[in-house]
């Protein structure tokens, strides 16, 4: 799924290439293929060709009076940027509806809805503008794995990673970040003991052979730091832990 802030970005990237071009900045015209690369990646070529053979399908205008390569370049910059915040507002209007027939959970991972509540709609898959975002942190409320778009099963505890794609859902990449980023605040461990805390992050999120020896290193390592810091670093990370990681992380 494409991300709004990337194409928000974008969107500025071409807005400052106008500007640069309509007030003739020398660079400008030189710029203009390569802020079509970093906008576009491997399509931009496709689309620089395409403007060109445009251009020879109106070979009158390459010499009409007004006619220069600046002003195609302007005019193709427009049309882009309007493509895009064309995509943008669709993206945002869509961010407004929630799929009532989905459990809802926030990017943060506060789940809104556990269960689908397809009662709540006249008809299956309903969408309504209540609950778009979280009422504990104020972001969007998702209702599908942002990397295949399939629907969020109904759970009882909240899944970490999608079944369909096997990616992990955003609220399980910003706790591991969250988890990391802490790990690496302990005073108390040297900086290779960080390091090893942090490397036991995904194997205490996924069921996997190196899962017990996280766990043992987790442990170790969180004793030894001690303090609210380690005890706030727990408590993130059983959010998202497995279910038999979080019981040997709490066990005596």
């Amino acid at each position: 799924m494409t991300d709004l802030g990337q194409i928000a970005r974008d969107i500025k990237k071409l807005e400052r290439r106008l500007d640069e071009l309509k007030n003739d900045d020398p660079r400008s015209e030189r710029l203009v293929p390569e802020t079509l690369v970093q906008v576009f990646g491997a399509r931009s070529r496709e689309l620089m060709l395409w403007n060109d053979l445009q251009l020879s399908h109106v070979d009158g205008e390459m010499y009409a009076p007004d006619y220069s390569a600046k002003a195609e370049d302007i005019k193709l910059l427009e049309s882009f940027v309007v493509a895009l915040r064309e995509r943008r507002d669709d993206l945002e209007a869509s961010r407004q509806l929630v799929d009532t027939s989905a459990p809802r959970v926030c990017m943060n991972g506060h789940v809104v809805s556990s269960q689908g509540a397809p009662w709540i709609a006249t008809r299956p898959g309903l969408k309504f503008r209540p609950e778009a975002y979280c009422s504990e942190c104020g972001e969007p409320v998702v209702t599908a794995c942002e990397n295949c778009e399939r629907r969020l099963p109904s759970f009882t505890r909240t899944p970490a990673y999608c079944a369909a794609c096997g990616k992990p859902y955003p609220w399980t990449l910003r706790t591991i970040d969250a988890a990391r980023d802490l790990a690496g605040e302990l005073d108390a461990l040297t900086v290779e003991e960080r390091g090893q805390l942090a490397d036991t992050l995904p194997d205490l999120v996924a069921d996997t052979p190196k899962t017990p020896l996280a766990v043992t290193r987790f442990r170790k390592l969180a004793t030894k730091a001690g303090g609210a810091a380690a005890k706030m670093l727990q408590d993130i990370v059983i959010k998202v832990a497995t279910e038999a990681a979080t019981k040997a992380i709490l066990g005596p």
